[in-house]
């Protein structure tokens, strides 16, 4: 049987036209890749500074190299392989895919000599419909610039407990999410005890990440209180979903989530390359 064709780096708007719908089909499942592929068409600029491409066929089987990590979509183990022995020589410094995809496309690039480490099982959780708020006292409000420092820190410890495989968040970074009106806290008596952000946005769906709780505020419904509230917020500029990412290995936060009505899109895999 002949191994799967890939088309390498076709021109963006061709890739689109070729993969776009079949993605946007389940938009939580693919959020981060169809948001990569919208800042790329709207900023019109030289694709090779903001992505590469990967196309195994038609539908979803493709692969997106974005800023932090190469993702990969709805691939088979036949076009994971394709996808690894095309890749062999590139350099890519994390790679993340919905069910098996991750570990399939890994298997092929350690026969072919590359090494990984593995980083963490991964949920795509989404919900459509009202979010149920915990039983918590205290309110939403957005970050304004008078909360820069608190934010900036609280950013940082979700960095070091969440994700320390990931670099830190750049100031400029922090800022830019200050300024947004896409942060939000959960105030209690006007004390900020947890956050949330709304970090990127598709035809229908809201991602929403940068969930944080102090250690000593935590198991009171915060987080869950201001996830709830982010989602309010998404569904006011016309989303109809939300979604995020979660550690298959924190079983609190993934309760956390389902109990205000985010239910499971799938379950996948991070891995990073090893360096010789």
């Amino acid at each position: 049987m002949n191994a799967p064709a890939v088309r390498v780096d076709e021109p963006l708007d061709d890739f689109i036209a070729r993969h776009r719908a079949a993605l946007a089909q389940n938009e939580p499942r693919h959020i981060v890749m169809l948001g990569l592929l919208d800042i790329a068409q709207r900023l019109g600029a030289d694709r090779t500074k903001t992505l590469r491409t990967w196309s195994l066929g038609e539908g979803a089987a493709c692969a997106v190299l974005g800023p932090g990590r190469l993702l990969l979509g709805d691939l088979t183990e036949a076009q994971c392989a394709a996808l690894a022995e095309a890749m062999a020589g590139e350099s890519y410094p994390a790679l993340v895919g919905p069910d098996e995809t991750a570990e399939w496309f890994v298997a092929r690039a350690e026969a072919l000599g590359r090494r990984f480490r593995y980083v963490m099982p991964q949920r795509i959780m989404a919900i459509a419909g009202p979010p149920r708020f915990p039983d918590a006292p205290g309110a939403g409000r957005i970050v304004t610039a008078d909360d820069t420092a608190l934010l900036a820190d609280w950013l940082d410890a979700f960095v070091a407990e969440a994700v320390p495989d990931d670099p830190p968040i750049p100031d400029a970074r922090k800022a830019a999410i200050t300024a947004s009106g896409d942060a939000f806290f959960w105030e209690v008596d006007g004390r900020p005890v947890s956050t949330a952000a709304i970090v990127r946005e598709t035809g229908r769906t809201t991602g929403i990440s940068l969930v944080y709780t102090p250690p000593d505020e935590r198991g009171r419904g915060y987080a869950g209180s201001v996830t709830a509230a982010a989602v309010e917020a998404a569904y006011a500029r016309g989303k109809t979903s939300a979604a995020l990412f979660t550690d298959l290995r924190n079983p609190v936060s993934n309760r956390c989530y389902e109990k205000i009505g985010f239910t499971s899109v799938c379950n996948g895999h991070a891995y990073k390359p090893v360096a010789d």
